[in-house]
């Protein structure tokens, strides 16, 4: 038995992070790229409040007379969250996309080098085994 293919996306919704904004990189870019390559859907990129009820509420408000089965959601760190909320209650699919901190990045880096650091200095304080 084969499975139905799900149809077509005519509406997306990206949902952006944390005291992010519809004009982060991420978003310009998929707006850009819908823009260009997929001009038949309909692409949303709400300013989404710092409050969470006030930000589910805006969502809902918005795509309230989107089709379900057609409906797409790309969610961006918190905005990946507020995706998985909306397509459990609305329907439609989710994409949650969470980006890697660069902060721990950098930390692990640090502490990294720190440690060859400290390795170093070990042995290269350690008594000299020379016989004179």
């Amino acid at each position: 038995m084969t499975a139905a293919a799900a149809p077509a996306v005519t509406h997306l919704l990206y949902l952006h992070g944390f005291r992010s904004s519809p004009q982060s990189t991420k978003a310009t870019k998929v707006g850009a790229w819908m823009a260009g390559h997929r001009p038949d859907v309909v692409w949303w990129c709400p300013q989404l409040a710092v409050s969470p009820a006030a930000a589910m509420r805006d969502i809902f408000a918005g795509i309230a007379e989107w089709p379900r089965e057609r409906t797409g959601i790309i969610g961006s760190s918190l905005g990946g969250f507020y995706a998985t909320v909306v397509a459990e209650r609305h329907g439609g699919r989710a994409v949650v996309l969470i980006p890697r901190s660069t902060r721990r990045a950098t930390s692990r880096r640090r502490s990294a080098r720190q440690r060859r650091g400290t390795a170093t200095q070990r042995s290269s304080s350690a008594p000299s085994t020379s016989t004179s």
